[in-house]
């Protein structure tokens, strides 16, 4: 069951991104140079985010972008009709590729934190001479114990179709830990997903390539 990308993007980021794997259809006979970029979540802020920092890095590496954010209408409604408008939309201003990302599962993992001890015998430290120095100084540390924590791993799918057929000519997984800082992850994890895709030799990539899109 896919979990709403919204969940994780609006309320916490990552600064610990790991690509765990990438497929690619065989025998693809050309390349992209004009996608769409789509993060599914209906979160609008994490949307736009996400989706300008995919298209940042890409047209640094010369691909033309547009993003879902300013294609589809506020209220997309899923039917045969509206699906059909907004592949035309998407054809219609050149682009021959899409590029999604969606969180497809999320796990807890417990860890534990030690406290705050370290072992430093005597002569090093004065406060070993006498009983009421060393017990001052080591008393507070006794009482700060090591502690559990749990923390989400997420993990996204990273998916480009070809926009003619429609059909998957890409995929990436990869696993995240959560964090604080949202356009920390957001620019790591386009720079990631960008560089794998270009290593693939599925991006056409050039300095001369003009933007769909200039925002």
């Amino acid at each position: 069951i896919t979990i709403g990308l919204s969940v994780y993007l609006y309320s916490c980021a990552t600064s610990s991104t790991i690509v765990t794997g990438t497929w690619n259809k065989q025998n693809i006979n050309k390349t992209y140079d004009q996608i769409t970029v789509a993060a599914l979540t209906s979160n609008v802020s994490s949307k736009a985010m996400l989706e300008q920092s995919l298209a940042n890095n890409l047209r640094n590496n010369g691909v033309a972008v547009s993003k879902s954010i300013d294609i589809l209408p506020p209220k997309f409604i899923d039917d045969k009709d509206q699906k059909m408008l907004l592949m035309d939309s998407m054809r219609g201003n050149g682009t021959d590729a899409i590029l999604t990302v969606s969180i497809i599962d999320k796990k807890t993992e417990t860890r534990y934190v030690p406290g705050t001890y370290n072992y430093a015998p005597y002569p090093s430290f004065g406060y070993y001479g006498t009983f009421w120095g060393y017990y001052d100084h080591w008393s507070p540390r006794f009482q700060d114990p090591g502690y559990y924590t749990q923390e989400n791993i997420y993990f996204i799918e990273t998916n480009l179709y070809d926009a003619q057929t429609e059909e998957l000519i890409w995929s990436a997984q990869s696993q995240t830990y959560e964090s604080d800082n949202l356009q920390t992850f957001a620019d790591d994890f386009a720079k990631d997903i960008i560089s794998k895709l270009i290593k693939s030799n599925i991006l056409k990539v050039t300095t001369e390539n003009n933007n769909i899109s200039s925002n």
